[in-house]
């Protein structure tokens, strides 16, 4: 096995594992929420899968940047809009628990 291969298996691995472990986490009320407000979906989706990959690709045209930095600009905004969510999460849930402390 190769370095490439063990790498793209951990990251493949890990992200399988994270989406398993929020799928544990979620009620039916969580799964639907979206389908509820069609307004906010279209609008996730919508940054998702248009405004932050156009955004990628002008800062990537207007920037003379190498190339493994590009790819890897790309594939982190594209990441940034589908993890945001989960990172407001946890920051809500430690303001929850300093709050409570104080």
């Amino acid at each position: 096995m190769t370095l490439k291969t063990l790498i793209l298996f951990v990251l493949k691995a890990s992200i399988l594992l994270n989406v398993f472990a929020i799928g544990l986490k979620a009620s039916v009320n969580d799964a639907t929420y979206m389908f509820r407000r069609p307004g906010k979906l279209v609008k996730a989706l919508l940054a998702m899968n248009i405004l932050m990959p156009l955004f990628a690709i002008a800062f990537v045209l207007t920037f003379d940047l190498p190339h493994a930095v590009e790819v890897v600009l790309m594939l982190f905004l594209h990441f940034v809009g589908s993890g945001e969510q989960l990172l407001l999460k946890k920051h809500n849930k430690f303001s929850a628990v300093i709050i409570m402390k104080k």
